[in-house]
């Protein structure tokens, strides 16, 4: 009788910790598919305003101006601001030459909303 007792609390409590376990790794998968989900949109929006801008910044005669409208019209949120002599257009980051030519490009994820 109390062999039993002793085997059914075991097993009673192997069943708590593998429900527990399976309920954080439930969890960790829903929190890491939402951070999957958040990277894959940032990539596609700044490759979306990358193929906008392609065109544009190649051309002989570019313009900064025509490359950032370019950028700005690719996304619905693209706000333009400077930092430190770059001018970040939603998710890139644009830096000029000084003859108007983009020079460098470079992703800006980290203080960007999530545009739909």
């Amino acid at each position: 009788m109390k062999r039993s007792t002793v085997a059914i609390t075991m097993l009673s409590a192997l069943l708590v910790a593998s429900n527990v376990w399976w309920f954080v790794s439930s969890i960790d998968c829903g929190v890491t598919a939402a951070y999957r989900e958040d990277a894959l949109h940032n990539n596609e929006v700044a490759l979306k305003q990358l193929l906008a801008i392609v065109p544009i910044a190649s051309s002989i005669k570019s313009d900064p101006s025509a490359v950032i409208a370019a950028a700005k019209a690719a996304v619905p949120c693209g706000e333009q601001r400077n930092e430190n002599g770059t001018t970040v257009v939603g998710r890139l980051g644009l830096r000029f030459g000084s003859d108007g030519r983009v020079i460098e490009v470079d992703r800006r994820f980290q203080t960007f909303q999530k545009c739909v």
